[in-house]
């Protein structure tokens, strides 16, 4: 490399590491190219960034515990497992629902909250379009056949058997994001099966699933999503799963 641009990087990286919290404007008097403001680093924002909680949320593990600890600002509050402590910790419990053991540890910071899903607002325009993806009066039943995981996944043929009975007066629609899931559930159904999988972005997904009246589907994000919107939900867990995972027991609520 020409000396001129390592020099040139040598200079731009020094700028970065001294001046990493005003780079987060789009104007640094560090930097030559942008215009010039009064510069947001220095004392106050070292004394707000040394005030921030490290925040750990992922299992109990002694490595994540690790990272947490070599940050330098701040107090490290999160969970604990295997001696890996922080400044402040509560057990990591296998066998715990996710909502409490979240807030666990929020209120070590001085937060709480109700555990109970947050009801998640739907836009006139997110509710058209999914009336223009789900037109008619006759009740939809959407099935979300994907997860991240495979090990989550009911098989597609057990879905397309939930969608196939006629004597039930709904129709089926698949939703998610992996379009080879979905066409293997249309394709093993008996019965002409909606496909939106791949269609559909975040909101208008919100809106799909609050305008059918069920949804089954396995522990992934649209599950949790339909619960968020209000819609009634089959929810297929995957071995201790539901006790992590599933929606506390209440009213409405069946397991089995």
């Amino acid at each position: 490399m020409p000396p001129g641009r390592s020099g040139s990087s040598a200079g731009a990286a020094a700028r970065w590491t001294a001046c990493w919290s005003c780079r987060a404007s789009t104007a640094c008097p560090a930097s030559p190219r942008t215009p010039r403001r009064p510069p947001r680093c220095g004392v106050a924002t070292a004394r707000a960034i040394a005030l921030r909680p490290r925040v750990q949320l992922h299992d109990g593990g002694p490595a994540a515990n690790a990272f947490v600890r070599s940050l330098r600002a701040g107090r490290s509050i999160g969970l604990c497992a295997d001696g890996a402590g922080l400044d402040a910790d509560v057990p990591f419990r296998h066998h715990q629902p996710e909502p409490d053991r979240l807030l666990e540890v929020v209120r070590l910071a001085g937060a709480d909250g109700p555990a109970d899903y947050p009801r998640l607002h739907v836009s006139a325009e997110e509710r058209a379009a999914a009336i223009r993806l789900l037109p008619g009066e006759r009740p939809w039943v959407a099935l979300h056949p994907g997860a991240g995981d495979p090990r989550l996944r009911w098989p597609a043929e057990r879905f397309a058997a939930v969608a196939t009975p006629r004597r039930v007066r709904v129709r089926p629609v698949v939703v998610g994001a992996e379009p080879d899931v979905g066409a293997a559930v249309a394709a093993a159904a008996r019965r002409p099966v909606a496909d939106l999988t791949g269609r559909t972005r975040l909101g208008t997904l919100a809106g799909v699933l609050e305008r059918c009246a069920l949804v089954v589907g396995n522990d992934s994000g649209p599950l949790h999503l339909a619960r968020a919107v209000g819609t009634a939900t089959v929810g297929l867990h995957w071995c201790g799963d539901p006790i992590g995972a599933a929606p506390r027991a209440g009213p409405g609520t069946v397991r089995c």
